[in-house]
């Protein structure tokens, strides 16, 4: 039987490289300019859904005495549809695609590619003073796939 899931195929890793610390906000995008979101709807023509994208907590490291250091909002969305910027907030989803599927199960039009330009999707706007040197920061992302009306 074909597979008439709604599911994501490809979900990307966020990869911001190594930063150099800057006296000024400092604006990184990600490393990987093919970042892109597969989603796989065999539900058939015409079924909706939409993709959001949360961070589960801020951006952390585990310094070498034990402690932690945390770079809270530093993680920002840029949408999309209207160009903003958006501040990435723990646990507040955002929406990042609204689709309709427009090929039956199994065939190539039962997936869509999302695709991000480099100031879209998440970025990283690095405050001065802010990040210890040698460091390496990380924040866990929640992505969502839901079928909609």
């Amino acid at each position: 039987g074909e597979d008439m899931s709604l599911r994501f195929d490809y979900v990307p890793f966020v990869d911001f490289g190594t930063v150099t610390l800057s006296p000024e906000n400092l604006l990184v995008m990600r490393t990987d300019p093919d970042w892109h979101v597969m989603v796989y709807d065999g539900r058939g023509p015409g079924s909706q859904w939409r993709v959001s994208l949360a961070l589960a907590d801020h951006l952390k490291t585990t310094l070498p005495g034990g402690g932690s250091d945390s770079l809270t909002n530093m993680l920002y969305y840029g949408e999309k549809s209207t160009g903003l910027t958006l501040p990435m907030q723990p646990g507040v989803p955002l929406l990042v695609h609204q689709g309709t599927t427009s090929g039956a199960a199994g065939s190539p039009a039962a997936s869509t590619r999302i695709d991000f330009a480099p100031l879209e999707g998440p970025l990283l706007i690095l405050s001065p003073g802010r990040g210890m040197v040698g460091q390496t920061y990380s924040a866990e992302l929640h992505w969502s796939l839901y079928s909609t009306p």
